[in-house]
């Protein structure tokens, strides 16, 4: 699994800074990827500056790694 991480890890500076805890999250369940992200760009999203990766190579995260994170998500989403 990936290492928490901080801004300087392309999958965090995905998603704006407030948002960075849950990125964080996510990619605690995440299988290492392969190769780094590829061709990211750079787009505004409420006013701060992210850059999406063009393309990722994680392999799938174990289900029951998935399901625990949902659990944990879930409480926010409704």
């Amino acid at each position: 699994m990936q290492p928490l991480s901080d801004r300087s890890n392309p999958l965090i500076t995905a998603f704006p800074a407030e948002l960075a805890s849950d990125a964080e999250a996510v990619l605690a369940v995440m299988p290492d990827s392969r190769l780094q992200p590829h061709a990211s760009f750079s787009v505004a999203v409420e006013g701060q500056q992210v850059s999406i990766p063009g393309r990722l190579s994680n392999d799938e995260p174990p289900t029951a790694r998935v399901v625990r994170l949902v659990r944990v998500f879930r409480p926010a989403v409704r």
